[in-house]
């Protein structure tokens, strides 16, 4: 049985700092088709992707976790004011991954259970 390669997102560039990003417990799964019938694997199938020479497929669960990881990113982004690639100002592709997220919520079996203290109302804020 071919095994899932395993993926831990912990990131530090000069683009962005992301040391909280550490999945090392989750094993992500990659494809070369959709169907997941060709699971990629091997240094040279990695190698050929990173060079955009082969697409990869990923499962819904490492989408949902892609556009959580923007969205945290981009809290790092305006509190820090870490320099930042240019597509964290694509609208289109944080709304899609909103929409990503939002799906998720819906499909969450017990998402009608109390969780939260909404909190009070603050009047005392600013616009930066």
């Amino acid at each position: 049985m071919l095994q899932p390669y395993q993926v831990s997102y912990h990131v530090s560039t000069p683009i962005i700092s992301c040391s909280w990003i550490v999945l090392a417990a989750e094993l992500w799964a990659y494809y070369l088709d959709n169907q997941k019938r060709q699971l990629a694997t091997g240094e040279e199938t990695w190698r050929a992707a990173l060079d955009n020479e082969v697409e990869l497929w990923g499962e819904r669960r490492e989408h949902v976790a892609h556009c959580v990881y923007v969205f945290l990113s981009l809290a790092q982004i305006i509190r820090d004011g870490t320099p930042y690639a240019s597509y964290f100002r694509n609208y289109e592709h944080m709304a899609h991954c909103a929409g990503v997220v939002m799906d998720a919520v819906r499909l969450e079996p017990d998402r009608d259970r109390i969780q939260t203290f909404v909190g009070r109302v603050s009047y005392n804020q600013q616009c930066f």
